[in-house]
């Protein structure tokens, strides 16, 4: 069946909320103290690298139980007393709720006279730890989970939360969407109190949220190529996808320059980390990019063709650069009026085809497999660099780029190399790869460097696009009712 267009449903403790007009963010700032993870639904109802989405939370709580507060201790006690792991806590007791909220969604709504197409839809998985101090109540009648939350309160719609209890199984749940007419005429029942939520009656463990909401991913395409910001410092903790990170990112959102798409965050040095909701890649021609892993005599001329690239490439030009990363040139003004507008003209085609040449042709070759991506190299923060997320479609594009014979260089991607990128792109689990056609740092950044401007020359190139195709084919696909 077929989610309606404006369709939500959240679950929160084993309870479903009807006609529920919160946002992610509104979700995920009521459970500041947990860790998410959000993944995309196809039209058929299949969950995108469901696996990995459980790794990542998992993961996640036991990052955050690294910090001195040690917020999942008590559920991490809790469970070994039981003889227990989050493996299963989040087979036995997160999952089923994941399947109630699909289930939920997937089911017509008795008041659509006809169904409408099939879209894809974000999937939000919420995991947060008890407050200290407050004890575990029953989400039919109890204290909900973040009542002190001032902030949630504020940005939450007093009507936005008809608690919809659940009961029975997940077929059942379902059922209840599509028919009133069992219990009151409401669609109510009993809250499930065998899912794990605070209700459970079994101690405790911990609050699960799970949002649902139709969706539509960007389109592909040098035309739908976007804009990014280089405006901020690193995340606070950069391992863990944390539901604090919602509310530290708030500044940057509200500082966004009018034509960017994303922000991205950058260190001391003027390495470019991650954006605030993605990862960002760029794509060099081999020669240009000197790694810690190639002979002196390789460095030498990498670094002798980095130099002059930056200093002859019309389409990345700059005032000055972030901190670390170079001097500014003579005639910083012009440079700066040069790299407003993208490339025009016989040079800027010229400097393009340069760095390109070496992936030339890669989009009719990348089916070959192997070797496909031979002379170029994709450059992007590592987990190892432990200064950006790990993203899930991040990990795909790394896995991609090694099939296709790219070199991947697993280290942030430099502002002082930008005049070497020939394609960049964003990626994250509902925009996938989308390609940037403009990185720039505006006024006002967090570093306090003067602005600068680079205009790649291929947006949606070869390389990007090989890379897409070989993402697609590699994601696995679970069905809601496999879950």
């Amino acid at each position: 069946m077929s989610p309606t267009a404006h369709r939500v449903v959240f679950i929160e403790d084993g309870c479903m909320h009807d006609g529920c007009d919160l946002t992610p963010q509104q979700v995920l700032t009521k459970h500041d103290s947990g860790v998410y993870t959000t993944a995309l639904i196809t039209p058929d109802g299949h969950v995108v690298d469901w696996s990995l989405h459980r790794k990542r939370l998992l993961r996640g709580i036991e990052i955050l139980n690294t910090q001195p507060l040690r917020p999942f201790q008590p559920l991490l006690s809790f469970l070994e007393r039981q003889g227990s792991s989050l493996p299963q806590f989040f087979d036995q007791r997160v999952q089923p709720q994941v399947r109630t909220a699909l289930a939920a969604f997937h089911a017509s709504p008795s008041s659509l006279s006809s169904p409408v197409p099939p879209q894809h839809a974000m999937l939000v998985v919420c995991i947060s730890p008890f407050a200290p101090g407050t004890a575990a109540t029953g989400p039919a009648g109890g204290q909900a989970a973040d009542d002190d939350d001032g902030a949630a309160d504020a940005d939450t719609p007093a009507a936005a939360l008809a608690r919809t209890p659940l009961g029975g199984s997940a077929t059942d749940r379902a059922s209840a969407d599509e028919d009133d007419d069992a219990g009151d005429g409401t669609g109510r029942r009993a809250c499930d109190t065998t899912s794990g939520g605070s209700g459970s009656g079994s101690g405790p463990t911990a609050h699960i949220a799970v949002y649902c909401k139709a969706v539509q991913p960007p389109p592909y395409g040098p035309e739908h190529a976007v804009q990014a910001a280089v405006l901020g410092r690193p995340r606070s903790l950069p391992g863990a996808k944390a539901c604090s990170w919602v509310r530290e990112r708030r500044g940057y959102e509200e500082r966004k320059p009018p034509e960017a798409a994303e922000v991205l965050l950058a260190d001391a040095s003027g390495r470019i980390l991650e954006g605030l909701t993605t990862n960002f890649c760029v794509v060099t021609a081999a020669t240009t990019v000197t790694t810690t892993a190639t002979t002196a005599t390789a460095a030498a001329t990498s670094a002798t063709t980095t130099t002059t690239s930056a200093a002859t490439s019309p389409s990345c030009g700059a005032a000055t650069t972030l901190p670390g990363s170079g001097p500014a040139p003579p005639d910083s003004a012009a440079a700066a009026a040069a790299a407003a507008a993208p490339p025009i003209g016989a040079e800027a085609a010229a400097a393009a085809a340069a760095i390109a040449s070496p992936v030339a042709g890669l989009a009719t070759t990348a089916a070959a497999g192997a070797g496909a991506g031979a002379g170029a190299v994709l450059r992007v923060c590592g987990p190892q660099a432990d200064a950006a997320l790990p993203g899930v479609v991040q990990s795909r594009v790394v896995e991609a780029a090694r099939r296709l014979g790219l070199e991947v260089v697993p280290e942030p991607p430099s502002a002082a190399e930008r005049g070497t990128w020939s394609e960049a792109f964003l990626t994250n689990c509902i925009r996938r790869l989308q390609p940037l056609s403009r990185v720039f740092c505006p006024p006002g950044n967090a570093w306090g460097a003067d602005p600068w401007d680079c205009w790649l020359p291929h947006p949606a190139g070869p390389v990007t696009s090989a890379l897409l195709g070989e993402v697609e084919r590699m994601e696995e696909r679970t069905h809601w009712r496999e879950l």
